[in-house]
């Protein structure tokens, strides 16, 4: 978990051009298959109510912990 969010980080901003030269070899958040990732619009897609609940519950705990 640590070394997602460091990357998470880099990516953001806070490592410099070989972070940012990374992050564009990722696939682009729309295109992610986690729910974490999908706009809160597209989370009733899901059809899971209780996968729904549990992955709005990680963001809004993520947010908290990493505004």
């Amino acid at each position: 978990m640590r070394l997602a969010l460091a990357v998470f980080d880099a990516c953001a901003g806070a490592g410099g051009e070989f972070w940012q030269s990374y992050r564009r070899l990722l696939p682009t958040p729309p295109r992610m298959p986690h729910p974490l990732t999908l706009p809160a619009s597209v989370l009733a897609e899901l059809q899971d109510e209780g996968a729904i609940a549990k992955a709005e519950a990680l963001r809004q705990k993520l947010r908290a912990l990493y505004p």
